[in-house]
């Protein structure tokens, strides 16, 4: 469905405004060529689909007050200023693929249970955890994957 009007409306307004108005009815939302056209002038692209490449641009530009010359500081002071379940997903996401050394030594103790609940379970979501399995079929050990939650 082209929607000429939304078209031209969408180009003049913020993201957070963008968002908003894609928010109003389901025809605006699921409007997937307005939203890849969107995400096509971001700066940052965030590979996983158009919603998540304009959040994550949206955080970063948010992010951007904490900025300080030490990367490391500054990714831990976004890892405590994020809240929502999506947005740690979001930075988590553009850390583990631009910056994963980071990871290793991000600070969880000044967050709150259910934030650092998220970090851990994602970070141990990409870590790869086994346990060999000494009892099996063929003679053989074999591997299975612990959850970390």
């Amino acid at each position: 469905m082209n929607l000429v009007i939304d078209r031209q409306v969408s180009e003049f307004l913020h993201t957070r405004c963008f968002v908003m108005f894609r928010s109003v009815c389901k025809t605006h939302h699921e409007d997937k060529e307005a939203w890849d056209l969107r995400a096509n002038k971001s700066l940052v692209y965030c590979g996983q689909s158009a919603k998540k490449t304009l959040g994550l641009n949206f955080l970063l530009s948010r992010a951007l007050v904490f900025y300080d010359t030490d990367v490391s500081k500054w990714l831990s002071n976004i890892v405590q200023w994020v809240r929502y379940k999506i947005s740690i997903n979001i930075m988590h996401n553009f850390i583990f693929h631009h910056c994963p050394v980071f990871l290793y030594s991000m600070d969880l103790s000044h967050l709150s249970l259910r934030r650092r609940f998220i970090w851990e379970r994602l970070w141990c979501r990409n870590e790869n955890v086994y346990k060999t399995l000494h009892l099996s079929q063929d003679g053989t050990n074999k591997k299975r994957r612990v959850l970390c939650y």
